[in-house]
């Protein structure tokens, strides 16, 4: 799909933090620990994100506030969770001492669902969950609720109280609107409302955190109804807790008070569809694989001009592709065991064509470790093949397709890189393959090098309308993102010039969830339990 027309999607996820024996920094007490979470902006350059609360005299802080973060699947975020002993609250907490830190991405705490970490420059360890605050997916589905509760503050002398109930969601850090409002029930201190139904757009505008507050009264016909007490939560809470005391805030400081009452969630149940980090964090594992183009149309790699000659840094457009999209997926590959494949080479040591070969040139294991060893396998492949052709791109879809047609659970998820140079020779099988893959939990992404024509490559990523093969077969989804990746070459102020590599990043990964997304709801799977 055209990265024209991408909207990015919009989650956030909020980050928990606690530790095991750090340094104790005090003489006559223990360290004040507080935790500041920042990400990665430039080499040595961090922005804040967000802080913790302080704890006094602890060397094991279980920290309650959490940090909300923007969550993006298409970059490698790359975060410090740096400790503080905080002293002098009134100083700047960085001019205070640093009990060390932790440095770890994003996508590796969401796909792990929580990680335990040493703490650099320091003692102890670091463990930091990760759950989903809200995403575009939260907006779109209902909540369904039934509220009873019990022992409520009786407010009439010759009967009982009247009660009913309205929810606010808050505006603003102060104020509150209301959204809903319930009957009152006649005589009952231990009363339960009718079932209703809200979209969490309306409650709270698809923020599972939003704050909530919700107050009780006793019903009276003249419409001054006698304030009973509230309690204030979130969606976020109420999923996972099922009682609230209802307070009065005026009777709160009284010795002997303790409650107006419970507000119990008799049932509660929320329609909205999952969101692709429900699917990470309930152990989808994405699986990433790499198929380089060795025709000879790159030209001769002991040429200068050539496509796999590389720079003075050892790079190429090859290199940085994988390099860019191999970062993020690392992540949330649980093995870091990679099958690389080329095509279109002559081999050795008999010169035999290969439309389909292990990079590192095994006969019998594709998988390379980690980005790392893909590269390696690479470098080696690319001085001991003689390139040659034709483009034929249906023998590297057909094998992932294949693993992929035997694993359609919802626990695997295919994710295929093509890397190549020009026109495709196999138009109509590589169509009619893509079409077939298209039912699959599989996508594709090619990345066109060099300034060839790619209109051949446009054709297979359908902006317009779903593709169709040479039998009028149509495609099931769109699985296809092609990116030219000349157009992310930039030149600096001072004329040198540069890959732009976070934005390369962005169009080449940011339609995976969507695809994700749409396999899993054609299928009807829903995400495995966190």
């Amino acid at each position: 799909m055209s990265s024209s027309s991408t909207k990015k999607p919009s989650t956030t996820v909020e980050l928990s933090v606690k530790c095991k024996d750090i340094t104790n920094k005090d003489m006559m007490s223990k360290s004040d620990p507080i935790c500041l979470v920042k990400q990665k902006t430039g080499v040595d350059k961090f922005e804040e994100l967000g802080r913790t609360e302080q704890i006094k005299d602890c060397l094991s802080p279980e920290f309650m506030k959490k940090i909300v973060v923007p969550y993006n699947f298409e970059e490698r975020q790359e975060l410090r969770f740096e400790l503080w002993d905080v002293d002098n609250i009134k100083k700047k907490v960085e001019d205070q001492k640093l009990l060390g830190y932790v440095d770890v991405s994003l996508g590796k705490i969401v796909n792990a669902r929580g990680i335990e970490a040493k703490i650099e420059k320091g003692k102890g360890s670091m463990i930091i969950v990760a759950k989903e605050a809200s995403s575009e997916q939260s907006s779109i589905g209902k909540l369904h609720l039934q509220f009873g509760a019990s022992k409520l503050e009786n407010k009439d002398t010759f009967g009982k109280s009247d009660p009913f109930f309205h929810i606010s969601k808050s505006i603003s850090a102060t104020d509150f609107m209301k959204v809903y409002e319930s009957e009152w029930i006649k005589n009952d201190l231990n009363p339960t409302w009718k079932p209703f139904s809200m979209s969490l757009n309306d409650l709270c505008d698809g923020e599972l955190n939003r704050l909530l507050k919700i107050d009780v009264f006793d019903y009276s016909s003249n419409g001054k109804h006698d304030f009973i007490g509230e309690f204030e939560t979130s969606v976020s809470q109420m999923m996972n807790k099922r009682s609230f005391e209802v307070i009065n805030p005026k009777k709160k400081e009284k010795k002997k008070y303790t409650n107006s009452g419970v507000l119990n969630i008799i049932s509660f149940n929320n329609d909205s569809p999952p969101s692709f980090l429900d699917f990470i964090q309930g152990g989808m594992v994405m699986n990433f694989s790499v198929a380089i183009d060795f025709t000879a149309s790159n030209g001769n790699i002991r040429s200068r001009l050539s496509l796999h000659h590389r720079n003075d840094e050892g790079e190429n457009d090859y290199t940085v592709a994988i390099q860019t999209v191999g970062d993020i997926i690392e992540d949330y590959d649980t093995d870091k065991k990679f099958p690389a494949f080329g095509f279109g080479a002559r081999l050795p040591p008999n010169g035999e064509i290969s439309h389909d070969f292990f990079l590192n040139l095994k006969e019998n294991n594709p998988f390379c470790e980690g980005v790392r060893g893909i590269l390696d396998a690479y470098y080696s492949t690319v001085d001991a093949v003689e390139l040659y052709g034709p483009t034929n791109f249906s023998p590297c879809i057909n094998r992932i397709k294949a693993i992929a047609q035997s694993h359609q659970d919802g626990k695997q998820y295919y994710v295929l890189l093509i890397l190549t140079d020009g026109a495709i020779t196999d138009m109509a099988e590589t169509k009619k393959t893509i079409v077939e893959a298209s039912n699959l939990p599989m996508s594709i992404i090619i990345i066109g090098v060099g300034s060839a024509d790619f209109s051949s490559m446009i054709e297979l990523d359908s902006d317009d309308a779903l593709l169709k093969d040479e039998d009028g077969n149509v495609a099931a989804r769109d699985i296809v993102q092609f990116v030219e990746m000349a157009k992310y070459v930039k030149k600096a102020e001072n004329g040198d010039i540069f890959w732009d590599r976070a934005s390369l990043a962005y169009q080449v990964m940011v339609e995976i969830p969507k695809q994700v997304l749409e396999w899993t709801s054609k299928r009807g799977i829903k995400p495995l339990k966190a």
